[in-house]
Order: structure tokens, then C-alpha cells, then sequence
């Protein structure tokens, strides 16, 4: 009688899946998703950022990170229930490199809002109304700039924590940081060079 090969029996091969047999029919490579090394390792800093309460939006991204006017962040637990407690608070608190802080400000520097709709601050039925906006990428090849564009730096604000002199900034629904735009130098005319 013949021996038996008590060995594993190989796994079958298995092929790259093609294109067509991806979700979307699309290839990706991974490489595309890694986080660069040197990014990765930078130093970061606490950053207090959001949006103003005249936005018309609740959300705005910048660099791959949302604005936000309003968090809802857990601050303990309901002893009965079990239920989150949380606190409404303005805008959200990021750890940030400097290479984060500058791509978001490059990111912000080509976006512009829009104003389609502004409500009337006299009338009473309009006075808590948000005004209609579109946000734009001024770097899109369809962009055609308009006088009712805004940029979003003047609706946002991203404070180093190390630097807010004001602590009610983020409590106080009726004091407001200052913007991007207002905390950026002006633009300096070149010196005349002497020929």
C-alpha cells in the first residue's frame, strides 16, 4: 500500500485583482495613500481653528481640515443614563505641523465665497438668516472672478492655542477671533531698485 503525503496542500494562487474586478472598475495603487515620512515626524502645536458666525456655511475644508463654527465634543457621561454629556463650543482644536499650517493656508488662499443671497439685517423675518453661498477654487480652469466673491480667510480663523489672548474666544457666542484674513500682513509694494 502506497504512503500518504500527510503535507499541507498548497493554497491556490491567487491573482492581482484586475481593473474590472476592482469596486469602480479602477486601479490604485497604494502608494498614493502614504503619509510622507517627514510629515510624519514634524513637530505639531495645538491650533484653535473654525469659521465666523457671519459664514454662510457650518463647514468649510482647507487643506484636507474642516472649519467648523460648532463642535459638539464629549466632556463626560450621564451618571442615570449612560448618555454622552457635551458642550457647544466654537470651532475644533488640531494638532498641526508647520507643513500642515502652511499647505492649509495655500489650500485657503485659492477659495472664495460666493455671495448669491443676502438677507436684509432690517427686515425681522430675515434678520437670523444666513446668506446663500457657493465656495469656489479660484485655481479651477472655470472660475471667472465676480464681485461677490469673498475670500475664505475672511470667515476663518486658525489661532495657534499658545497664542489666543483671549480665552472666551471660544466660549463667549458673541466675541469672535480674529480671521485668517485680519491676522495676515498686507502686501508689501516691492522696493524700487536703483539702476
Amino acid at each position: 500500500m502506497a504512503k500518504k503525503d500527510m503535507t499541507t496542500p498548497a493554497a491556490p494562487v491567487q491573482s492581482e485583482p484586475t481593473a474590472a474586478e476592482t469596486p469602480g472598475g479602477m486601479k490604485v495603487n497604494r502608494s498614493l495613500f502614504a503619509i510622507p515620512a517627514a510629515v510624519e515626524k514634524e513637530a505639531r502645536e495645538a491650533y484653535w481653528l473654525g469659521l465666523l458666525n457671519k459664514c454662510a456655511f457650518h463647514v468649510l475644508h482647507a487643506g484636507g481640515v474642516a472649519f467648523t463654527k460648532f463642535t459638539n465634543p464629549p466632556i463626560g457621561s450621564d451618571k442615570d443614563s449612560g448618555l454622552s454629556l457635551r458642550k457647544h463650543t466654537k470651532g475644533d482644536i488640531l494638532q498641526l505641523s508647520k507643513t500642515d499650517v502652511s499647505r492649509i493656508l495655500e489650500r485657503m488662499g485659492k477659495k472664495v465665497v460666493r455671495i448669491i443671497y443676502e438677507p436684509d439685517p432690517e427686515d425681522e423675518k430675515q434678520k437670523n438668516r444666513l446668506p446663500r453661498a457657493q465656495v469656489l477654487n479660484t485655481d479651477n480652469a472655470y472660475y471667472k472672478a465676480d464681485p461677490k466673491d469673498v475670500p475664505m480667510a475672511k470667515f476663518a480663523y486658525m489661532i495657534r492655542v499658545a497664542d489666543i489672548k483671549n480665552p472666551l474666544w471660544q466660549h463667549d457666542h458673541d466675541t469672535e477671533p480674529p480671521s485668517v484674513w485680519d491676522m495676515a500682513e498686507e502686501d508689501k509694494p516691492a522696493a524700487a531698485t536703483a539702476g
